[in-house]
């Protein structure tokens, strides 16, 4: 009996953690921003890139289509839940977590946060707060902005790409061997990690970033009082603040691999297409 029990503490406790780690991934919207990065091709500006127009719009579908290809939700989340899964887990309030995540969701879904980012009065919610302190605590704790500059960054890598393609002699692609293609896709991931390389009509990182934590600052505004107590404890446990770490660290790892996959798949069509 006493092994049984034993066993059923750790099978409590490992479903504690999962209830936790499916709150923070679905706080973080990690399923649907990684799902949206294919699109951030079409978000690339055109007129700056562009040379010839045939070629300009044969190149974006080919970069679509590795990028399609390339960033896959299924692995994405497989590798961002077994990250998660390794940390310890020191806390047994998944439940709190899961209903106040729901209800954070709930207040995401609804075009309000939007349209006031885009009206410019995001303040406006946010006035009649009395836990207003809490909120600008807590927003910049969760991992979304650090997420939205992560596709802010992928799409600036995926201009590079395009423009160093557009400038490049005739018939230069084509005479790249694989190694060679595997040595400009890592030139182009060094080049723009961490700083804008200033593509017109795109936001920087940091832009992206701060305009994702006012939409978080919105939608906390619409919850409880006793939710944002909730999500702010976790953030600023030992705990929390170890699975957003590991949540923005796997996130970012799988950017790179399926990126650096999807580069490295649009540079050999175009060597194919040149030869």
């Amino acid at each position: 009996m006493g092994v049984l029990m034993i066993f059923a503490g750790v099978s409590v406790r490992a479903q504690a953690g999962r209830a936790e780690d499916d709150a923070l991934l679905g706080l973080e919207q990690a399923r649907a921003i990684y799902a949206a990065l294919p699109s951030v091709v079409d978000s690339v500006p055109v007129e700056p890139l562009r040379t010839d127009r045939a070629e300009s719009t044969r190149r974006f579908a080919d970069m679509r289509q590795a990028a399609a290809s390339a960033f896959d939700v299924k692995t994405a989340m497989t590798a961002m839940r077994s990250a998660l899964a390794a940390v310890p887990d020191r806390r047994n309030d998944g439940e709190r977590l899961a209903e106040a995540a729901k209800h954070y969701l709930a207040a995401r879904r609804s075009p309000v946060d939007s349209l006031k980012i885009h009206d410019g009065d995001h303040s406006l919610p946010l006035a009649s707060r009395t836990d207003l302190a809490a909120i600008r605590t807590l927003a910049p704790l969760m991992a979304a902005p650090e997420l939205a500059a992560e596709v802010a960054f992928c799409r600036e890598k995926i201009a590079e790409t395009l423009r160093r393609v557009a400038s490049g002699a005739p018939g230069e692609i084509g005479a790249l061997g694989e190694s060679d293609r595997a040595e400009a896709v890592d030139a182009i991931l060094a080049d723009t990690t961490g700083a804008s390389v200033g593509t017109e009509g795109m936001p920087s990182p940091e832009l992206s970033r701060q305009a994702e934590e006012q939409r978080v600052e919105l939608a906390l505004a619409t919850l409880r009082a006793d939710d944002v107590r909730t999500l702010l404890d976790f953030y600023q446990s030992p705990s929390g603040r170890e699975k957003r770490g590991t949540l923005i660290a796997a996130f970012k790892r799988q950017v790179d691999a399926d990126l650096r996959q999807a580069l490295m798949a649009f540079l050999k069509q175009q060597a194919a297409g040149s030869g």
